[in-house]
């Protein structure tokens, strides 16, 4: 009766293995399978972060007049923006506008106007017609009182469109 019970225990023991064995199997498969998703899941938190750390940064530089880091801050938006992808072009631009560089806030601040929907646009529109106004401003300094009358006329459109 020994040898039976014996025999019984190391069938069970050799179960128990076999078992074992298939669960760790099976929990290896289900981590390899989810790896993907996980990995989304962290860049996609990861991602969301880092907006709101680049945002914050060129505010908080535009605010301390450091345009340059404003700028950079702005630039860091950039890449894979998907959730506000006006954001970026618009930080860029107002910074950039800070920083007197009319022409390229002009640019940027016209790039981000198509991106941006329903109120966002009025912010949009009151800083690109900031900018152009500016434009005018200095081209009247410059003495070119023609060019200085078209821009003021289209940051009065623009204005008016907000």
């Amino acid at each position: 009766m020994t040898i039976t019970t014996a025999q019984a225990q190391q069938d069970a023991a050799a179960a128990l293995l076999a078992a074992n064995r298939r669960r760790r199997s099976i929990r290896r498969w289900i981590a390899l399978g989810t790896l993907p998703l996980t990995l989304a899941a962290i860049l996609l938190v990861g991602k969301l972060l880092s907006m709101y750390g680049f945002a914050h940064q060129a505010i908080s530089t535009y605010v301390t007049d450091d345009y340059a880091g404003s700028t950079a801050a702005a630039q860091g938006q950039e890449l894979l923006n998907w959730f506000k992808p006006y954001k970026a072009p618009y930080n860029v631009g107002t910074a950039l506008a800070g920083a007197d560089e009319l022409d390229a806030a002009r640019a940027k601040l016209e790039e981000a106007l198509p991106l941006a929907s329903g109120l966002e646009v009025c912010a949009v529109r009151v800083n690109l017609a900031l900018v152009i106004e500016r434009q005018g401003d200095a081209a009247r300094a410059d003495g070119d009182g023609e060019a200085a009358a078209q821009l003021y006329g289209e940051a009065l459109t623009v204005t008016a469109e907000t």
